[in-house]
């Protein structure tokens, strides 16, 4: 299962990419915007997001989460969307799966590197899976002194924070590909 569609453009809302949204959206935008489809396009894959949500264009989540402390309402909404929209993807897995879920892992960028944002996430599906929880410590220094798990010891699922090396991935492939 991935949250992506036929393109990246789908799925989660990005850095630059606006996620899932209403298909009719493109045309509404070309007629309101006197844009090409093409041009449309374009804005959905590289000015929308996280940095289509912020009247400056911020799109780096640090920064957002730091405006959000500092009360920046726009930061805030921003935040709470992507949160928003994570928890969704993670519960529309779960159907996928046609299953309880063994573990929950959390990698990439944000993923990785963002205690706020995992913390937010599992505050959201923890409506649907009470058992769902993080330890705030290991949480807090992500997973490393734990081998990469953010929940308590013995809890199910379990939360995992997981490093990745996309471009190894890559490359491993295509050599595979290639021999």
């Amino acid at each position: 299962e991935t949250s992506m569609g036929f393109t990246p453009l789908s799925g989660l809302m990005m850095g630059t990419r606006c996620g899932d949204v209403d298909p009719s959206v493109v045309s509404f935008a070309c007629n309101q915007l006197n844009k090409s489809v093409d041009e449309v396009l374009n804005d959905m894959n590289k000015k929308s997001g996280l940095k289509g949500m912020t009247s400056d264009g911020e799109n780096d989540m640090r920064e957002l989460l730091a405006r959000c402390a500092k009360g920046d309402e726009e930061a805030k909404l921003t935040v709470d969307m992507f949160v928003f929209r994570l928890a969704q993807n993670i519960a529309k897995s779960l159907v996928a799966l046609e299953g309880p879920m063994d573990a929950l892992v959390f990698t990439a960028g944000i993923g990785e590197h963002s205690s706020e944002i995992r913390q937010r996430t599992i505050n959201e599906l923890a409506k649907l899976i009470p058992s769902l929880g993080l330890d705030k410590e290991r949480n807090e220094v992500d997973g490393h002194d734990s081998n990469g798990v953010i929940s308590e010891d013995g809890a199910f699922p379990a939360v995992l924070v997981v490093a990745t090396d996309e471009e190894a991935m890559i490359a491993k492939e295509c050599i595979r590909l290639v021999c």
